[in-house]
């Protein structure tokens, strides 16, 4: 960003399940200051309204912990309608077939719920810049090197 846009935020989108720990997702992103939380949901279907009623949002933290859904078929979903929207899939538990499939659907990240709120926001700055999100487990399931920087803070 440039320092003409010292004062713009990028909007997110948080889809979480768990009040509680969407609150958490929040208050970590709200204190970079580069974020603003656009859209506040519990399932990918009131994500999918907001984005067709045509609420501005850049980035999406996307809930991957109900195995009773396909959750990256959403993700899925969510890719297809609106490619620009950039998509971290926070997974309960994570496996190789889990985080293959996710990024295959078109997740720009996959992290798990049990990582640090420096990891979290590390990641999400990586989206922030367009770049994929790629920690150590990721990269050893795809082969690459995680390559991720940590977050700049905001002046």
């Amino acid at each position: 960003m440039e320092a003409s846009d010292a004062n713009v935020r990028v909007p997110v989108a948080l889809v979480e399940g768990e009040p509680l720990v969407r609150k958490g997702m929040e208050m970590a992103l709200m204190s970079t200051g580069w974020y603003e939380v656009a859209v506040r949901a519990g399932r990918g279907e009131e994500l999918l309204r907001a984005l067709a009623d045509g609420v501005p949002v850049q980035l999406a933290v996307v809930d991957g912990s109900r195995p009773e859904r396909n959750d990256c078929a959403e993700v899925k979903r969510v890719r297809e309608r609106w490619p620009q929207l950039r998509l971290l899939v926070m997974a309960e538990e994570r496996n190789a077939e889990g985080v293959r499939r996710c990024l295959g659907h078109g997740a720009h990240g996959v992290l798990g719920k049990d990582c640090s709120v420096r990891d979290f926001l590390i990641a999400m700055d990586t989206l922030r810049r367009g770049e994929s999100y790629r920690d150590e487990f990721t990269a050893r399931v795809i082969g690459l090197n995680s390559g991720n920087e940590p977050p700049a803070q905001r002046p």
